[in-house]
């Protein structure tokens, strides 16, 4: 009874558990997020499709073959499995542990003469062993392990957000250049046709060599310009081969494309306000920055609970016998226990240096979680201005382009019946170039504003 006693009261201690418990550190009150945001009242979850916004089925396509195939996000899955295992196995640190063995010792005496002496010993049993996790440092441990697992998936996370706004971002890469090429050769034909005016007026001896001349180099001049964009989509291209774990080839993605950029795509701006505050907390980044902040406070009570004696419990049931057949019998059976206790006593202020070096490491993770949340709402204020924004300068763009369309089709008319010189008609058809790649940019710039707003706000990774 008394034995028994004895081995419940630690089991009776092991609900201690030492360090603070962690609680989640508020920097800034909801209502003081919304008020900086400038979030409404209504709010709409983001779902991790946010991409299907675009209704592009070739953009769709691509995105969901990256999730799958992406050699980073595989590279996450491994970190995240790794961190799994981890905890698996901190979390039986602490239960006791049963090994089985046997072994067989032959001995063999020359000193007894002729014959010798001849000695054969055999063993079996188990080994039981058993750390007693009293002051919860094994419980610490599995806290500190559980929240790097979370960081860990968290980070996961964040990969797969990475990769869909990056596919999403070349893909309209790929169509902007796709539009600026076609632009290009457009104004290449027209150029080419004014330059054919141009000659049929010097033949006639009502322009000179120089009209010539300049109509030729603003021809050569956007011939130059058709190089540099072809090879721009085709690196485009390769980003977005390797993004899908493709090696880069020649198959040509932007044939397949539809091009979503020659017209400013049609968005519901008030989308942008409309988006539950919780994304702020538990957006891929912030959250994997909270859960090691988690991880660093569980490290100071383990720490803690190092600075206290242990008890440990080991044990041995088995049978010893010189020949294999008396293994069989019970009187050959052999057992034993041995409790051990173990204190630190003179560790010359390690133990306690160690603390308070935990404590430190806590501190930093706090810092960084608060400068990662901050981050999050600049990046999610700046998100939302730069939409708007870019919308108010896509209408400027496109009026923009369309009166100096208008000026050069009345130029052309003029200098066919020789009222203007042929530098102004020149002059308006490349303003006219200008204004038309600064309007497509515009487009495609709208789709990257809107997709970096989506990954502001965790792109549904919460």
């Amino acid at each position: 009874m008394i034995k028994a006693c004895s081995l419940l009261i630690p089991l009776l201690l092991a609900s201690c558990t030492m360090g603070p418990d962690y609680e989640r550190p508020v920097f800034w009150e909801d209502k003081e997020i919304e008020s900086s945001l400038e979030i409404t009242a209504d709010s709409t979850p983001i779902h991790k499709n946010w991409f299907h916004v675009f209704k592009n089925e070739e953009l769709n396509r691509l995105v969901d073959e990256a999730l799958k195939h992406n050699l980073n996000v595989k590279t996450a899955i491994s970190r995240l499995r790794q961190a799994r295992y981890s905890l698996n196995i901190g979390k039986v640190q602490y239960l006791p542990m049963i090994d089985a063995d046997g072994d067989y010792n032959y001995k063999y005496a020359t000193e007894y003469g002729e014959y010798g002496n001849k000695n054969s010993f055999y063993n079996v049993g188990f080994d039981v062993s058993w750390e007693l996790d009293i002051w919860g440092e094994g419980r610490r441990q599995t806290e500190n392990l559980t929240a790097i697992y979370q960081s860990t998936a968290a980070d996961l996370d964040n990969v797969l957000l990475t990769v869909t706004t990056e596919v999403a971002s070349n893909y309209f890469a790929i169509a902007v250049g796709l539009e600026e090429l076609r632009i290009a050769r457009n104004n290449l034909a027209v150029q080419e046709n004014i330059l054919e005016l141009v000659r049929d007026k010097y033949k006639s001896g009502l322009v000179g060599e120089e009209d010539i001349n300049q109509a030729r180099f603003a021809v050569e001049n956007t011939k130059a310009m058709i190089p540099d964009l072809e090879q721009q989509i085709k690196v485009y291209e390769n980003v977005v081969a390797i993004l899908l774990g493709r090696l880069p080839s020649n198959e040509i993605y932007a044939d397949k494309m539809k091009n979503a950029v020659k017209q400013k795509f049609d968005y519901d701006i008030k989308k942008l306000r409309q988006f539950p505050i919780s994304v702020v907390r538990e957006r891929p980044d912030v959250r994997a920055a909270e859960k090691l902040l988690t991880a660093k406070n569980a490290k100071i009570g383990e720490a803690i609970a190092a600075m206290f004696p242990n008890i440990s419990l080991s044990g041995a049931l088995g049978r010893q016998a010189h020949k294999f057949d008396e293994l069989n019998y019970a009187k050959y059976a052999v057992y034993g226990y041995a409790p051990m206790i173990n204190m630190p006593f003179l560790h010359w202020g390690e133990l306690w240096n160690k603390v308070k070096m935990n404590e430190a490491a806590k501190d930093e993770a706090l810092y960084t979680y608060q400068n990662v949340m901050l981050e999050a709402v600049n990046e999610i204020k700046n998100a939302m201005s730069s939409v708007e924004n870019e919308y108010r300068k896509n209408t400027a763009l496109k009026n923009a382009a369309a009166d100096m369309r208008k000026v050069l089709n009345a130029l052309k008319a003029k200098y066919k019946e020789g009222l203007i010189e042929f530098g102004d008609l020149l002059n308006a058809e490349q303003n006219l170039l200008t204004a038309e790649a600064n309007l497509v940019k515009s487009n495609g710039q709208i789709y990257k504003n809107i997709i970096s707003f989506y990954k502001a706000v965790g792109g549904g990774y919460y």
